[in-house]
């Protein structure tokens, strides 16, 4: 009597952990205090699409954006103490990865206006028109 065994072994694919860098634009680098931005991250993994990937933004320390599936933007409205970003991706089996970046929020100073003309001393009569001009300024603008 002749027995044949087969066995079979499979290799598993050894699972990789997720990757993701923060997308710097230079017009980023510095941020306008209180107004809204959209951070944005290139995350990938070898072993998973990315609707399967869990991604977190944190600024300040504080969460911008909680783990989500399949995001990787936040949109935020950076505060002057928050200048460091951090970005974490983590994978269906729990492997993580993280980025971070330092931003310089800029303080939004109030916009200026000065009435030039006509001035609060002169003398208008009804029915004559009166020139007007002044000057309007904004630091960030």
């Amino acid at each position: 009597m002749l027995f044949f065994l087969f066995f079979s072994c499979s290799e598993k694919e050894e699972n990789l952990p997720p990757t993701v860098s923060i997308n710097i634009q230079e017009e980023d680098l510095k941020l306008l205090d209180g107004y809204e931005v959209e951070l944005r991250a290139d995350v990938s993994d070898p072993n998973d699409p990315l609707e399967d990937l869990s991604v977190r933004w944190l600024v300040g320390g504080v969460a911008a954006c909680d783990w989500t599936l399949g995001g990787n933007t936040c949109s935020y409205a950076i505060g002057v103490d928050q200048i460091d970003i951090r970005v974490q991706v983590r994978d269906p089996e729990g492997l993580e990865a993280e980025d971070f970046a330092f931003f310089a929020a800029i303080p939004n100073e109030e916009p200026t206006a000065e009435i030039l003309t006509p001035t609060s001393g002169g003398l208008y009569y009804a029915q004559e028109p009166v020139g007007c001009s002044g000057v309007v300024s904004d630091l960030e603008d």
